[in-house]
C-alpha cells in the first residue's frame, strides 16, 4: 500500500516525466538550459497549489502538485526553461504569496520558511 510519501514521489516523479517530453523534442541546445528549481517547504504551511508562469505570460500554468498537498517538511522540484519566472504558492484557504521576477540562469534551492516567505513573496487573498 501506498503512503503519502509514496504518492508525492510519484507525483513528483510523473510531473518531471511530464515535463521531459516537450523538452525530449527540442533541439539539443534548448534542452540544455532547462534548469531545476526544488521547493522545500519548512513554513509550517500546507500548501494545495503551486503555479508558475513566465513573468512575460499573463495566465499561470496549471497547478503543479494536482490532487496534493505540499506539506511542511516535504519537497518539490520544477523543472523550467532558464528565464524570468513568477511562483505562486495558494493555501488551503486560498492565501497565496507570489514571488516575482524569479530569474533561473541555474539550478535553485528555495528553503520556504515563514522569514523568506514574509520577505520574498507578495501576499494575496483569494
Amino acid at each position: 500500500m501506498f503512503n503519502r510519501t509514496h504518492i508525492l514521489l510519484l507525483v513528483l516523479i510523473l510531473s518531471l516525466a511530464m515535463l521531459a517530453i516537450p523538452a525530449a523534442s527540442m533541439p539539443v541546445p534548448v534542452q540544455a538550459n532547462w534548469r531545476c528549481v526544488t521547493l522545500q517547504n519548512d513554513s509550517g504551511i500546507v500548501f494545495a497549489e503551486i503555479h508558475v508562469s513566465s513573468t512575460k505570460g499573463r495566465t499561470w500554468e496549471p497547478d503543479l502538485i494536482g490532487n496534493n498537498v505540499l506539506r511542511s517538511g516535504l519537497g518539490f522540484t520544477v523543472a523550467v526553461p532558464e528565464g524570468k519566472w513568477d511562483f505562486k504558492f495558494i493555501d488551503g484557504a486560498g492565501d497565496s504569496c507570489t514571488i516575482h521576477d524569479v530569474i533561473v540562469k541555474s539550478d535553485l534551492t528555495w528553503d520556504l520558511t515563514p522569514d523568506w516567505l514574509a520577505k520574498s513573496c507578495t501576499m494575496e487573498r483569494d
